[in-house]
């Protein structure tokens, strides 16, 4: 059965660290079974995922790991023959945005461009049906951590992937995607 959504726990958009290390996070997830909170994997395969370089894989696991978002245990089979390593999801998932599987792996999206779609998700007013969020590119550069030139790049970015919709000059955001996922 295919994944709908992925859990991105607010924890983590709101952590200051790479958003290529959330990438990773990300990838992992990928390989996580349902609800449980151990994921066995191979680096390589988070590499392959995340879209980066295993030395790189390795660095950002350290850094969630510092985070308190991971913990990790390698598993040995045998006299110096290391198998997979086992991560344990450490953070408070009570509160998340349900991102949909299809954008969440969507390799055409840069890191920076997920923790945005991420943080718009966040802020929109689910209850309303609307699936649109009022964020100044000010306010969304600064929770995404980046500037706001950038912001419009990812803007531009999210919209040719056809996961939003904006006007230049409004404030006002649609996540197009799930507005049609919904209908």
């Amino acid at each position: 059965m295919k994944k709908q959504h992925i859990r991105v726990p607010y924890e983590l958009l709101d952590l200051s660290i790479a958003h290529e290390a959330k990438k990773v996070y990300f990838a992992l997830l990928y390989f996580r079974d349902g609800a449980k909170k151990q994921i066995k994997v191979k680096i390589q395969k988070i590499a392959v995922r995340s879209g980066l370089k295993e030395r790189q894989v390795r660095k950002h696991i350290r850094t969630l790991c510092d985070s308190n978002m991971l913990s990790r245990k390698q598993i040995i089979h045998g006299k110096e023959a290391w198998g997979c390593n086992e991560y344990t999801i450490k953070c408070d998932e009570t509160y998340y945005a349900a991102i949909p599987y299809e954008i969440a792996y969507d390799e055409r999206l840069s890191a920076l461009e997920l923790m945005t779609y991420c943080t718009l998700k966040r802020y929109t007013d689910l209850n309303k049906q609307e699936y649109s969020c009022r964020m100044d590119k000010i306010k969304l550069a600064k929770k995404v951590g980046c500037s706001t030139n950038h912001i419009d790049k990812v803007k531009r970015a999210l919209k040719q992937a056809g996961y939003i919709d904006y006007d230049p000059n409004q404030t006002q955001i649609t996540l197009i995607y799930e507005r049609q996922l919904k209908g």
